[in-house]
């Protein structure tokens, strides 16, 4: 059995991250509700609820495990990466070609 020592503060400030994370999503989708003068678009409930579907959505990642899901995310990464750049340079340098 492994035993992992963790810093305290190290902790403290993934929270922090995570809470700041949270607030940040809630207030961009306020400001996105809001109406033209400016009014708050979500109560507290709704912002209470906003607040636990993030939460569960973080879960259900969780339980993916942080390998297979950044293993995952890359190669979606890569493959986007391939479709955006690399696929259109090779048929630009392929229509180059055949033409010139």
């Amino acid at each position: 059995m492994k035993t992992y020592l963790i810093p305290f503060g190290c902790r403290e400030n993934n929270t922090q991250t995570g809470a700041g994370l949270i607030q940040g999503f809630v207030e961009r989708v306020e400001g996105t509700l809001a109406g033209p003068a400016g009014q708050v678009a979500l109560n507290r409930p709704l912002r209470a609820l906003l607040i636990a579907i993030i939460l569960g959505v973080s879960a259900a990642f969780s339980s993916l495990g942080i390998v297979t899901l950044i293993g995952e995310g890359y190669s979606l990464l890569a493959l986007g990466f391939g479709l955006v750049y690399i696929l259109p340079l090779l048929v630009r340098g392929w229509r180059y070609f055949k033409l010139g």
